[in-house]
């Protein structure tokens, strides 16, 4: 399985929750367990390009990335390790685009921004900068005209506990002129924060959830502390930040026949 997943265990044989002990309105230290697993996706380029393993441009590193969702938040994973998270910025869908001129100035989010320094149309090409608050990380010419390899382009920096990790990608698609200014087109524009970097480890605690197993491919966590569910009708029991728990009558709310 992948993704996120929440699951109560009883730990003393006592009273478990449930129909048959409808007095029971209290999960134990340790008794919800929350899973959560990386998973891969592939990047858009990739597949409306139609690359494959041996096509894809080097920069990239392959054909996929990973995502874990973390209290219901999707995050990339650093050297594909589920215990390093990366904020996601921005990620362009299959059909979005972005058209700008010379001059103007992407607000990626976060801080970052792309800005457009010159288009040379006769020449197929554009210059442009990736900063972030104002600083400039990079810059590049890349030509709109050619192969995949040409027209696109990749950041990386040392993040994590990795070095050269990939954090940006974008490829410009087209140039053209209208009447008065000259436009690129950029699509495929993924970024991840490289400077906040979320690093997880055993005995850290999250949203009254410690962590008790971290590995490569997920991360598991248990409550910290006992949780004393309110029976009232419709009421919510938060026990995160944004999840709860709500009760409900007999035999609404639930999938169950039994009503819970």
């Amino acid at each position: 399985w992948w993704g996120e997943r929440l699951q109560y265990v009883d730990k003393d044989g006592q009273d478990e929750l449930g129909v048959n002990n409808p007095g029971n309105h209290v999960i134990g230290e340790g008794e919800l367990l929350y899973s959560t697993r990386q998973f891969s996706n592939k990047y858009d380029l990739v597949s409306d390009l139609g690359l494959t393993a041996s096509t894809i441009p080097p920069e990239l590193g392959g054909m996929f990335y990973y995502k874990l969702p973390w209290f219901g938040k999707p995050y990339v994973t650093v050297e594909n390790d589920a215990s390093q998270l990366a904020n996601i910025v921005i990620t362009q869908g299959s059909s979005d685009k972005k058209v700008l001129k010379s001059g103007d100035v992407w607000d990626l989010g976060k801080g970052y921004s792309l800005t457009v320094n010159q288009v040379d149309v006769e020449g197929d090409k554009v210059w442009f900068s990736l900063s972030k608050n104002g600083e400039e990380l990079e810059s590049g010419i890349v030509n709109a005209n050619g192969t995949v390899e040409n027209q696109i382009f990749t950041a990386t920096a040392d993040f994590g506990d990795g070095t050269d990790q990939l954090y940006f990608i974008t490829y410009v698609d087209s140039v053209f002129m209208s009447a008065t200014d000259s436009f690129a087109v950029f699509k495929y524009t993924w970024l991840i924060d490289k400077d906040d970097i979320l690093i997880i480890k055993n005995g850290d605690e999250y949203q009254g959830f410690e962590v008790i197993e971290t590995s490569k491919d997920g991360i598991v966590l248990e409550n910290s502390k006992s949780i004393t569910l309110n029976l009232d009708k419709d009421k919510k029991n938060y026990f995160t930040d944004s999840w709860y728990f709500q009760t409900s009558d007999k035999g609404k709310g639930s999938t169950s026949p039994e009503g819970y």
